[in-house]
């Protein structure tokens, strides 16, 4: 039998046919107005996060927005784009596709993303000149084109190139919080001090929550032995970031400007019991050891033996440890010593040669790339290293030096894969030279 209530609502139902009509209509436009909502909203918080750098954030709200906006071309554009930034490039590629399917073939969005992408996984060479005269010539989309290139320079260590870029994008956007933030980076590691410090501190005014900024920034006033300032920011850091171990490398680095000698030293004690490979900590304590009254060089050695085996190559630490034994009389291992600090210095000084005669604009040359590469790799900077290998071998497939650099990296780190694949292509030379008019 047929409940009463159902009944009752049968013949309301019959008796007012538009009112049911209504009510199905506005259920209907409630449930896919609050989807669309849904789905902006899903896009609206991935393009913020993206621009705050925050890439996990913002898949997350994309993915979100595509259950919804599963047939929106610009969701697809959008999610090509935080891949791309992402570095995950096969990914970056596909959500493309999908966006150009949708749209019913390339537009001028699409095809600048593609070339976007062509750029940063590694085909910089061919569309750079083409992307810099979009920038010259004002396209709408040069804030995102130099934004782009900036992380490529960034990861070639190109800085110089990294604050060209900055520049011209803070002249036509200056809120921009992140460039003003990588131009105060770019500018550190030129050593251009008092310009890094003035953009960290035009970062932190647009955004006080920049911590990274303000990090840097408090790193640069411990440096220039600016104490005052440097403290007065030091304590907002420890306000919220206190168990950070670069905040406390710092807290200790400002008391010992203070002349607080033994409290930076039960800081550093601290911050190595729970971080032992803090490279930084390690190479400042050995520092304070050494500037005590009665300087215990032998704990300073120590010290600095455990930072050389995370980073066996850097300059200040080598320099270091030189003093360090020279003051104990340590006349063959200083030698050898001496010898790993000329190196390093002989290497920083060719570096900087080739960045002057062909780094900036990207050159086309295998050998300067390759050379570059080895370069870098040899003093430390690994990730960019790998970058100018790569690209010595999209100049030149064939060149023997770069395959040899990339064979030697990959057997020291155990990538066997990637290691045959390099003595293959050096077999495949071998082969073909030996077979050539020449070789015979």
């Amino acid at each position: 039998m047929v409940p009463r209530f159902i009944q009752r609502a049968c013949g309301s139902a019959r008796r007012h046919p538009w009112l049911v009509a209504g009510s199905a209509v506005f259920l209907i436009g409630l449930v896919v107005g609050g989807s669309y909502l849904w789905g902006l909203h899903q896009f609206r918080a991935a393009e913020k996060a993206l621009s705050e750098e925050k890439l996990d954030e913002a898949r997350e709200h994309i993915v979100s927005c595509l259950r919804i906006w599963y047939r929106a071309p610009s969701a697809y554009l959008l999610a090509a784009r935080i891949e791309r930034v992402g570095g995950n490039y096969p990914l970056a590629e596909r959500y493309l596709s999908y966006c150009i399917r949708l749209q019913g073939g390339a537009s001028e969005q699409t095809q600048l993303e593609q070339i976007l992408l062509r750029a940063q996984s590694g085909e910089l060479a061919e569309v750079e000149q083409g992307l810099w005269e979009c920038v010259n010539t004002n396209h709408p989309d040069s804030p995102r084109i130099l934004e782009t290139l900036t992380r490529i320079y960034v990861r070639e260590s190109r800085f110089g190139g990294a604050v060209t870029c900055l520049t011209i994008w803070l002249e036509r956007e200056p809120t921009v919080v992140r460039a003003w933030h990588w131009r105060g980076w770019a500018y550190e590691n030129l050593m251009q001090l008092d310009k890094a410090i003035s953009d960290y501190e035009k970062t932190l005014e647009l955004d006080p929550e920049r911590w990274g900024a303000r990090t840097h920034l408090t790193r640069l006033l411990i440096q220039v032995n600016d104490v005052e300032s440097a403290r007065l920011q030091l304590n907002q850091l420890l306000l919220r970031h206190r168990d950070d171990p670069d905040v406390q490398l710092l807290e200790a680095q400002a008391s010992r400007l203070e002349g607080k000698t033994e409290e930076a030293a039960n800081i550093l004690d601290r911050l190595l019991l729970d971080n032992p490979r803090h490279f930084a900590a390690l190479y400042f304590y050995s520092k304070l050891i050494c500037e005590r009254e009665s300087p215990q060089y032998d704990q300073a050695e120590r010290l600095l033996r455990r930072a050389l085996a995370i980073n066996p190559t850097d300059y200040s630490t080598l320099h270091a440890l030189y003093k360090c034994l020279e003051n104990q009389g340590k006349e063959q291992e200083t030698t050898e010593i001496r010898r790993r600090l000329d190196q390093v210095q002989s290497d920083l000084t060719h570096l900087d040669q080739l960045r002057f005669k062909g780094a900036e604009p990207t050159p086309n040359d295998p050998q300067l790339l390759c050379e570059m590469g080895e370069l870098l790799m040899r003093v430390g900077n690994t990730d960019a290293g790998l970058v100018w290998l790569n690209r010595a071998l999209q100049s030149d497939p064939d060149h023997v030096q770069s395959h040899e650099a990339l064979l030697r990296y990959y057997e020291s780190i155990d990538q066997k894969a990637e290691a045959d694949l390099h003595r293959q292509q050096l077999a495949r030379h071998s082969r073909s030279s030996s077979t050539s008019p020449r070789g015979k």
